[in-house]
């Protein structure tokens, strides 16, 4: 990857995914009110804590890998006034859902994101993230046996 995606790949992790998932998981708070909240309560907070992050995942993969098909153009300016046609770089999809250390979540994201193998990882200490309000999932968790 290039280190001109990088920010790029900063701004989508913080503005668009890591927001994304705070504002929904807003809903899973004891004090939360309206429909939305109470969808959320019925499909249980737990699973919603699983689900939040994956919708959102899957949402974000399905527009870089639009994005790297050509189905959609798009060109980032960077805070320098350069400008990035995404649709040329390649990859913006393997890049966002890779777990290894280099992926786009790995290094910009400050939530928690499930890997292939069905484990949710916790970002390191020092994110927004409250390890009491959102537990780490065992594999026991997403297997629905």
């Amino acid at each position: 990857m290039s280190d001109e995606l990088d920010e790029f790949a900063r701004v989508l992790m913080k503005e668009v995914r890591d927001e994304g998932i705070s504002v929904s998981e807003y809903a899973l708070r004891p004090d939360a009110t309206g429909r939305i909240a109470e969808a959320w309560r019925a499909v249980g907070a737990e699973n919603a804590q699983v689900l939040i992050p994956q919708i959102v995942d899957d949402v974000i993969f399905e527009l870089l890998d639009a994005i790297d098909n050509r189905e959609l153009r798009l060109v980032f300016v960077r805070e320098d006034g350069t400008k990035i046609d995404l649709s040329r770089t390649g990859e913006l999809g393997g890049w966002f859902m890779t777990t290894l250390s280099n992926g786009w979540r790995a290094r910009f994201s400050e939530r928690r994101y499930l890997t292939f193998d069905k484990r949710v990882l916790v970002p390191p200490e020092g994110t927004d993230e409250d390890p009491d309000f959102m537990p780490a999932f065992s594999k026991q968790h997403l297997d629905p046996k």
